[in-house]
């Protein structure tokens, strides 16, 4: 999970929690301490985090999974988006 205004965080790997830790409890806690400093939203650079970084097995992602990326935004896209310098599919989801 990336939290992102001008600056992209990382508020969940894929690898933060391992073994007993790895339930509901500990996920929605670790969601819940995601901060959001109510900014201009950079998706683009949310997305370039994603793809150097959350998706890569240092961020806890598989080697052989599919890597899709979501996102959840309050008003519309980003107009940096169709600035992003690299290809990676997305789905966006305006609520």
């Amino acid at each position: 999970m990336i939290s992102f205004d001008t600056t992209p965080r990382v508020g969940l790997a894929f690898n933060a929690l391992t073994g007993p830790q790895l339930n509901n409890y500990e996920v929605r806690r670790l969601i819940d301490r995601v901060s959001y400093n109510n900014g201009p939203t950079r998706i683009d650079k949310a997305l370039k985090l994603a793809d150097t970084y959350l998706f890569t097995p240092q961020g806890g992602a598989r080697k052989d999974s599919l890597k899709v990326p979501t996102s959840s935004t309050r008003k519309g896209h980003s107009p940096f988006l169709s600035k992003c310098p690299f290809q990676i599919s997305y789905y966006i989801c305006n609520t």
